[in-house]
């Protein structure tokens, strides 16, 4: 309770809670009408109880030299409340710039930390104008960033833009089991006798994808490539070619198969859908 002079009077252990009414309320043995407790501090080295703010009347004295008014309590106090982080003066909380119970924190957020992060962030999202607008084609930033389509690709082939004067992209995405997988495939084929083998296209923006009236997404998403070799017809459905020379696509076919089946590929049928005999289509 606050003393006539203005003074905090702090009971120590053990004293009567009658002597000093009003500071600290006390239990009736009623557990519904029983206030609840108030946690202990220290203040000045002795213990007392902090509750409810103290709400004093009429003038107050000031406190003496080297203790302030603690503004929730009344009490005049040495500047050090345990538990707070308020000490500044150092002392049982920790010394200043101590982040122990008491202290301050030791080591407040540096501005310029903030700088070098933002600038990383920049960093982190710098992309082309051309990922950038492969990334629009896609329209999942979530899924397809911006930053996604790094990887060097046949940009000067149909599927990615190579049309109606328009230019290749720059960049695309490709899985690490298609870029494994496909120098498997041309080296297996390679070892089967095969000359000549390449790859005709491998990734495709979706706007390419459609242009070249693809039904699937595989090539979008960077994990198919078509490959093919002298041997096989030269328009998709196989017009215009003879029976031994389709027999002779078919079987060189079936080379391919061995290869990428050992590459752990799978691949499109020949002929399927009325085409893919001028190619074989693998993905991963």
């Amino acid at each position: 309770m606050l003393t006539a002079a203005g003074a905090a009077h702090l009971p120590a252990p053990g004293e009567e809670a009658g002597a000093a009414t009003g500071d600290v309320p006390q239990a009736d043995g009623d557990p519904d009408d029983d206030p609840e407790p108030c946690p202990k501090y220290a203040s000045g080295g002795k213990a007392t109880h902090q509750c409810p703010p103290i709400v004093a009347t009429g003038t107050r004295s000031p406190c003496p030299a080297g203790f302030d008014r603690d503004e929730y309590t009344g009490f005049c106090v040495s500047g050090f409340v345990l538990g707070t982080t308020t000490n500044p003066g150092g002392g049982p909380g920790g010394g200043p710039g101590s982040s122990s119970p008491g202290g301050i924190p030791a080591d407040p957020e540096d501005p310029e930390d903030e700088e070098d992060e933002e600038e990383d962030d920049e960093e982190e999202v710098a992309c082309t104008d051309d990922q950038i607008a492969i990334a629009d084609e896609y329209n999942d930033p979530h899924n397809w960033p911006c930053t996604k389509f790094t990887d060097d690709v046949l940009g000067d082939r149909e599927g990615t833009h190579m049309y109606d004067g328009l230019p290749g992209h720059v960049t695309g995405f490709l899985t690490d089991s298609y870029t494994s997988g496909r120098w498997k495939i041309i080296s297996g084929v390679e070892a089967l006798g095969v000359t000549g083998a390449t790859i005709t296209s491998d990734w495709r923006c979706p706007e390419g994808n459609t242009r070249v009236e693809a039904t699937g997404l595989t090539h979008v998403h960077g994990r198919a490539g078509d490959f093919t070799a002298p041997g096989f017809l030269e328009h998709p459905s196989g017009d215009g070619a003879t029976a031994e020379e389709e027999a002779a696509a078919r079987k060189l076919h079936g080379e391919f198969v061995k290869a990428v089946r050992a590459a752990g590929g799978r691949y499109s049928a020949f002929g399927q859908g009325g085409t893919h005999k001028d190619h074989i289509h693998v993905f991963w």
